[in-house]
């Protein structure tokens, strides 16, 4: 299931609101100071989450497309030589959650939109994903890169998911997902700037 960034905004609202509300309900003032408040950290929000997810397609394109022109990666997946795809991903993979510890998502699927390798789990393979995972079968069909959230069988993720060609062929795609805790994070540290300017604007 596919989630709209209007959801994902209107979660982090209602934490904020709910923070909010807690904070200021023994102050006399609290109802105006919510009201200016979230009417102008709303737009804030909109801004912030659609910067965070450009940024996200921008960072995790650029790893997807220099692991996709490696040709031992590119020839071990064509052959489905499941072992030798991990032995060369993994160190890759490694990598890059060091960096991000969001990142959890590291995932090969066939072009008939089974999953051939998954990085976090890959004792776990050999499942179609066709009736729940329409980001890949939308992948392979039109053979175009796809961004956005989507519900898998283990958590919910901002993907990022590119068509993989060998010689010109297409054999598959391949997938990065950053977990949406990612943006709950997001929302603790966009409610600590607001109490704090909030009440520095009040002293």
């Amino acid at each position: 299931m596919k989630f709209s960034k209007k959801i994902v905004i209107g979660i982090l609202l209602i934490q904020i609101l709910s923070s909010l509300v807690h904070s200021y309900l023994n102050h006399y003032q609290y109802s105006t100071v919510l009201k200016t408040t979230i009417e102008k950290k709303k737009y804030d929000i909109n801004y912030i989450v659609e910067n965070v997810f450009n940024e996200l397609k921008e960072k995790y394109s650029k790893y997807a497309k220099e692991l996709l022109i490696n040709p031992k990666i590119l020839e071990a997946f064509a052959n489905a030589d499941r072992q030798e795809l991990y032995r060369l991903s993994e160190p890759i993979y490694k990598s890059l959650k060091r960096s991000d510890k969001y990142l959890n998502i590291m995932n090969f699927y066939t072009a008939d939109t089974d999953a051939f390798l998954r990085m976090n789990k890959p004792e776990k393979f050999g499942d179609n994903l066709k009736d729940f995972r329409k980001m890949i079968v939308k992948t392979n069909e039109t053979k175009e890169a796809q961004y956005g959230i989507e519900s898998g069988k283990y958590g919910v993720y901002y993907r990022i998911m590119f068509p993989v060609f060998k010689e010109g062929v297409h054999i598959g795609a391949f997938e990065f997902g950053v977990d949406i805790k990612y943006l709950t994070e997001l929302s603790h540290l966009i409610l600590i700037d607001m109490l704090s300017k909030t009440t520095v604007s009040r002293a």
